[in-house]
């Protein structure tokens, strides 16, 4: 076993579809099959069941994904130290940003602002909003880039808007009220799946899509991950809020349709003196941002 086998079986089990995990990982459905299959012959069981478009989890590959998944968290912690350790001379400043945010420039931004400050080392992690915690909280990281949505509750913060996004209802074109959406007549009582916890029935966005669409929702779902949600929506069963900013492969079953909703894409960090580092290169981050996004350069 292998880092490029743990980081293969992870991908594949949280998108449930080899060429869903060939497309994130960029590489070849076959390549993907490979590595699982190796893993298969190591273990001496079979940690996914084969459907014809997706696949899922065996209760051996639950124990194992549930197993690596805290492997790869313990070794996120201990590469963060080790960083430190080998570079006692330098500042480590360490930035969450959440998982499927589709803003490229932010990565060139950062590219420069390394480049920039030598004595410093930016250390960049993709994470999951229940991670979304600053270090004087108990969390790892001394910067995030986020949705605002899911650091409304979170005080004494710089707090800097990079973007909007819209939010779309995603909804499936084999749904039975399909062609009522589409017209803006009213929908029957339907499972609603929002982007985040942070959205119930009380929240705002929600009762505005109650009253534009004529929802009635029947219950509302949260989901583990954006590949869980659009395989409930796939099966016709309800409708998902997510925000354009999410990657989706184009799905002739699928509708994205526009709600007028926008939020905004934020970066983040504790309220610290003027003279703070991290405030130095939060506020060039925030430049570079904006420079960027001026100049419509999203290499």
């Amino acid at each position: 076993m292998n880092i490029t086998q743990i980081e293969y079986f992870l991908t594949l089990a949280d998108r449930k579809s080899f060429k869903k995990a060939a497309e994130y990982l960029n590489v070849s459905t076959a390549a993907v099959s490979k590595q699982i299959s190796m893993l298969e012959e190591e273990w001496g069981f079979k940690i996914f069941v084969r459907h014809y478009k997706d696949v899922e989890l065996t209760p051996s590959g639950e124990i194992m994904y549930k197993m690596m998944i805290n492997s790869t968290q313990n070794y996120s912690t201990a590469l963060l130290s080790a960083i430190q350790q080998a570079n006692e001379d330098k500042i480590i400043i360490s930035i969450g940003i959440i998982e499927k945010l589709n803003l490229n420039y932010i990565y060139t931004a950062l590219g420069h602002i390394q480049e920039r400050y030598k004595n410093v080392i930016l250390y960049i992690e993709s994470i999951m909003a229940q991670d979304l915690i600053f270090k004087q909280a108990g969390g790892k990281f001394d910067m995030i880039i986020t949705h605002e949505h899911l650091m409304h509750n979170v005080s004494h913060i710089e707090k800097h808007i990079i973007g909007k996004l819209q939010h779309a209802l995603i909804i499936s074109k084999n749904h039975p009220n399909y062609r009522e959406v589409l017209s803006g007549r009213a929908m029957t009582e339907t499972i609603f799946y929002p982007s985040s916890d942070k959205i119930d029935r009380y929240s705002s966005d929600f009762q505005f899509i109650v009253s534009t669409y004529g929802f009635k929702p029947k219950t509302i779902v949260g989901m583990p991950n954006l590949d869980s949600i659009l395989i409930a929506v796939k099966g016709g069963g309800g409708v998902a809020f997510l925000d354009t900013g999410i990657w989706l492969q184009p799905e002739f079953e699928l509708a994205v349709i526009p709600t007028g909703i926008y939020f905004n894409e934020i970066v983040v960090w504790p309220s610290l003196p003027a003279d703070s580092i991290i405030n130095d290169i939060g506020k060039s981050l925030i430049k570079e941002i904006r420079e960027l996004r001026k100049n419509n350069i999203k290499s």
